[in-house]
């Protein structure tokens, strides 16, 4: 099984898995590629053998709010820095602190935002807050 390493991203696909008798079947599968690792290993004790691979369609978006010029949900893409997502949410508005950053990773439990930078890689998921500067 080919996995990409975005682990938190979305995929659909199709596997035909054979058992040793060559019984043939197919699963569609929606969920997290941890869940299909999960699925697979316990595939592949119980005598199956899978051929097939792992294809992500979409990733979960991510958010940006706060002082840009159009705050809301954007599609992710793999690479996506913080400097490029503001340029997709239409550019910082003239309020905007460049100091007042600040990032809230969807798979942090406790939803804290931290400060963070113009270079800082972001997460499908993410959500991007630009606080506005008093000067």
């Amino acid at each position: 099984i080919a996995v990409m390493p975005f682990m938190t991203a979305l995929y659909k696909t199709w596997y035909e898995p054979k058992n040793i008798n060559g019984k043939v079947s197919e699963i569609n599968l929606y969920n997290t590629i941890g869940n299909i690792l999960n699925l697979s290993n316990q595939r592949l004790y119980n005598n199956f053998i899978y051929s097939g691979n792992v294809n992500i369609l979409e990733y979960r978006p991510f958010f940006v709010n706060g002082e840009v010029g159009k705050p809301g949900g954007f599609p992710y893409q793999p690479g996506l820095t913080i400097r490029k997502a503001i340029s997709l949410a239409g550019g910082l508005t003239p309020r905007a602190s460049l100091a007042k950053i600040y990032v809230v990773h969807e798979s942090d439990p406790t939803g804290t935002p931290r400060l963070t930078t113009l270079n800082a890689v972001l997460q499908a998921g993410d959500t991007i807050t630009i606080d506005q500067s008093f000067f």
